[in-house]
């Protein structure tokens, strides 16, 4: 068999490219399609008769177990690639001693390759929780990457049942990823520092207050908030690639947009089952930062436009015309408006479940809601 032609285990700047190539383009694309066409349909069923906890907290609880077993079948399927690659003397380990990372790639004299730290989101979860707080210092800058996978619901063909599926994926240099947040965390201190300084102990992240020192235990570390383009320019020179940059503002967009595409799906299910009527939703579009659906229950037009942030008013009703009954403005969060054509509020919310029960009683068809799985 072909043996690759990289070193994985060489951990020098010389082969960073060679190995993140390596990986974005081989090996993590073809695990995540196995993990898709097999494992996560085979092992990570949710049968319809299942009892799933509704309160927040078990449901939280309940996201964090699957994002752990997402996490470790993918770790299944990596390890059943490397012999393909060539890699016919190295196995994928789980890492269970230490936070950081979760896998990495060995060879069977413990010689240490790649290390991935694997972060699951939930597209449709209304916080994004996924945090990073591994220090700079506990990261190797050619070796050691986070892997982000974007998920949601599939209904399984021929069973009663559902399983996540990944929609999308992004892996990005471990080390610099941690310059961009410290990068943007130590130029944003917080408004009382007292006589101190915002710093790192051995351990953790450490504030100052005039109260004295204390572990770091706001935003630091959180995926959808490690970094802006604001903080480009206190990057030091020479640390983090352009190209790391930009992968983690992609990050960011493939988010909120994925989470509003997977929310129009689950609207699409709810309205398709209008008593004696006709439900159509267009691809979307794009218009100042917005992502756009048309959706046509009834012959009425409803306008739907997703953003990171809560669209504007103004911006809503940009996308209004003529025969536009409702316009529905949604953020990252998953909180909502409902506008008239002409601009009055009329309903709101912050919960993904009731968007679909809030557009059918603003335009009095009746609808049957779907069993989701938020």
């Amino acid at each position: 068999m072909e043996q690759p032609q990289i070193n994985i285990y060489q951990n020098t700047g010389t082969v960073l490219e060679t190995i993140e190539h390596f990986l974005e383009n081989e090996l993590v694309p073809e695990a995540v399609t196995s993990l898709n066409d097999s494992c996560l349909q085979r092992r990570l069923l949710v049968f319809d008769d299942e009892k799933l906890p509704t309160n927040q907290r078990n449901l939280t609880d309940f996201r964090t177990r699957l994002g752990v077993l997402i996490e470790y079948e993918f770790g299944r399927a990596l390890d059943e690639l490397l012999a393909s690659k060539g890699l016919t003397d190295a196995q994928v380990v789980y890492v269970v001693a230490n936070r950081f990372p979760d896998l990495e790639i060995r060879r069977s004299d413990g010689t240490r390759g790649p290390r991935i730290e694997v972060k699951s989101i939930d597209l449709l979860a209304e916080e994004k929780a996924a945090n990073f707080d591994t220090l700079v210092k506990d990261t190797r800058p050619s070796q050691d990457y986070v892997l982000v996978l974007l998920w949601q619901w599939l209904r399984v063909p021929g069973k009663p049942a559902r399983c996540p599926v990944i929609t999308d994926w992004s892996i990005i240099n471990a080390f610099e990823l941690a310059v961009l947040r410290d990068t943007y965390w130590l130029n944003h201190p917080p408004g009382d520092c007292g006589d101190g300084a915002q710093g790192f102990d051995i351990r953790w992240a450490v504030n100052s207050t005039r109260a004295g020192f204390n572990k770091e235990e706001g935003n630091y570390g959180k995926l959808m908030r490690i970094f802006d383009s604001q903080s480009e320019q206190w990057l030091p020179n020479g640390l983090v690639r352009q190209t790391t940059v930009d992968k983690y503002f992609t990050l960011r967009q493939k988010i909120w947009k994925g989470g509003h595409a997977a929310l129009v799906e689950i609207l699409s299910e709810d309205l398709v089952s209008l008593n004696n009527g006709t439900f159509q939703v267009q691809a979307p579009t794009e218009h100042n930062d917005l992502l756009v659906w048309e959706l046509s229950i009834d012959n009425r037009r409803v306008v739907l436009g997703g953003g990171n942030r809560m669209p504007r008013k103004v911006d809503i009703l940009a996308l209004v015309i003529d025969n536009t009954d409702i316009a529905v403005a949604v953020n990252a969060k998953f909180q909502w408006r409902v506008y008239d054509s002409s601009g009055n509020l009329l309903n709101s919310g912050n919960k993904p479940t009731a968007i679909a029960a809030a557009i059918a009683q603003t335009l009095g068809v009746d609808i049957s809601m779907s069993d989701h799985l938020f």
